[in-house]
């Protein structure tokens, strides 16, 4: 593959889809005051029947939402933004537009990124490098054009990193923008996204400053620790395999090296939720007189 060709860094973020849950689940159930209360098993049922399962497993609707809440233990919480955060994780953003953009937590980004990384570590030449990271800095809130609560807000949201990774403090103010470059007033979209990738705050400066040696130091050499050297407290950034499962941690506080995130579930949704997909796909495009008759035990 094209892939195995090329050293790897990749990696995912704390809460993907954090900002999906508020903007577009949060605010469809105002009898619930669900942007203050969370939403309530029922809701998030009707939610994943709709959204997620029709996408993960279209043909076994039911027994999909059955395994998700027994897997991500939705029906434990008694407290309803615990159950959200919860939900939050595999929450499915699903922009129907020309672009018709489709994003997923775990279900997309997570499980999607340490599959690329294992087959990557597994099939490349010994030459290519594999890295993973995993992203977990709560960056602070910037105006949205819609509300995200405090609560719901506990780790990294998605694309956190990447204002991290280009110095986002570093970038000019938006007056200074406008007169250098635009002849208009910018936007208000185009504000919110420059403020989104500026990581403002002093204290926050030093992990975009050790995020950009890594990054460039892998572009230069396929290894994030090297040509430059990196802030002695920061620990040596491991390569990933299927043996070892090493992540690197990134947060202002403590970069650490780890295993995959929720590496067991993460697996449970691939080799049970999308194996039955796949087993579906498969059992669709077998002829009429073909005798396969699948199940789809979750």
């Amino acid at each position: 593959m094209f892939l195995f060709r090329f050293d790897l860094l990749q990696g995912f973020n704390g809460q993907e889809m954090q900002f999906a849950t508020a903007a577009y689940y949060l605010s469809f159930y105002p009898a619930e005051d669900a942007l203050n209360n969370g939403l309530s098993l029922d809701s998030i049922k009707r939610i994943l029947e709709i959204v997620e399962c029709a996408m993960a497993a279209p043909l076994s609707i039911k027994l999909c939402v059955e395994f998700l809440v027994n897997l991500y233990q939705l029906d434990q919480f008694t407290d309803n933004q615990q159950r959200t955060l919860a939900y939050s994780l595999i929450c499915l953003l699903n922009i129907k537009n020309k672009f018709n953009f489709k994003f997923a937590g775990e279900l997309n980004f997570n499980v999607d990124s340490v599959k690329n990384l294992m087959d990557h570590s597994e099939h490349s030449s010994s030459s290519q490098s594999t890295y993973a990271y995993y992203f977990t800095e709560l960056t602070p809130p910037v105006a949205l054009p819609f509300q995200v609560p405090d609560w719901i807000r506990v780790s990294a949201d998605h694309v956190a990193e990447v204002g991290f990774v280009f110095g986002g403090y570093q970038t000019v103010k938006d007056d200074e923008l406008k007169e250098a470059y635009l002849e208009d007033p910018l936007t208000n979209a185009s504000s919110a996204y420059l403020k989104f990738f500026n990581a403002t705050r002093e204290d926050l400066q030093p992990l975009s400053n050790t995020m950009m040696t890594m990054w460039t130091n892998f572009a230069k050499s396929g290894n994030p620790n090297q040509p430059l050297a990196l802030p002695a407290d920061v620990p040596e950034w491991p390569q990933f395999n299927t043996e070892t499962n090493k992540f690197l941690d990134l947060n202002k506080d403590n970069i650490s090296v780890i295993t995959t995130p929720h590496k067991e579930r993460l697996e449970k949704v691939q080799s049970v939720l999308f194996e039955a997909r796949r087993l579906q796909v498969l059992a669709d495009k077998a002829p009429v007189h073909s005798a396969l008759n699948l199940s789809f035990t979750l």
